[in-house]
């Protein structure tokens, strides 16, 4: 295999002189990093048996390549329109609870970490940075944990309560209900309206 300088990328077997009593058989190998030449050198011996062997593996070989790189490409497309598809529905769900006037928020249903808070959310609570979220549900009373089972695959059940947080002494009616995430785990979806002026 040479690159496109004519330089020699991979020999298998000895280096053959092309002179008299041999074949050569040679092939572009357009790769979308790199431009190849397959090029195969054959001691001819009288038979055609030979040299139409030869062709054929490479042709065949040849045909092989160009396949998997056509299946390469056609997958490669079919996964950038799924990842478009994926980002617009994403995108979606973002503007839809964005556009929410109560506070809502996905944590871990067994390690706690925050995975999604809406922006309603981030301007009711600024100093919550995302990592305490034990103690940012500990400043309620009564406080989420104690409303909540414990039963990781009651994923029906929605608790509701009116809870007061004593930082900022507002009252807010929070439902909470197990989820499952994006990527399969169990979650606690928390929603919070302010209901502080009643």
């Amino acid at each position: 295999i040479t690159d496109a300088g004519g330089h020699v990328v991979s020999r298998a077997g000895a280096p053959l002189d092309r002179g008299e009593g041999y074949m050569t058989q040679s092939q572009k190998l357009a790769l979308p990093w790199r431009d190849l030449q397959l090029n195969v050198i054959a001691r001819q011996r009288g038979s055609t048996l030979a040299a139409i062997t030869v062709a054929t593996t490479i042709l065949a070989l040849t045909g092989l390549i160009a396949w998997s790189f056509y299946s390469l490409r056609r997958e490669g497309a079919r996964r950038l329109v799924s990842e478009n598809s994926m980002k617009a529905v994403n995108e979606r769900f973002e503007t839809v609870l964005d556009s929410l006037n109560v506070a809502v928020y996905v944590s871990d249903a067994t390690t706690d970490e925050l995975l999604y808070a809406n922006e309603h959310f981030r301007e009711m609570f600024p100093r919550f940075s995302g990592n305490e979220v034990k103690e940012f549900e500990a400043s309620f009373n009564p406080t989420f944990i104690s409303l909540f089972n414990n039963d990781l695959e009651d994923f029906r059940t929605v608790f509701k309560h009116e809870c007061h947080h004593l930082p900022s002494n507002r009252w807010f009616i929070t439902r909470v209900r197990r989820v499952r995430w994006v990527d399969g785990r169990a979650a606690r979806l928390h929603t919070l309206g302010d209901v502080t002026d009643r």
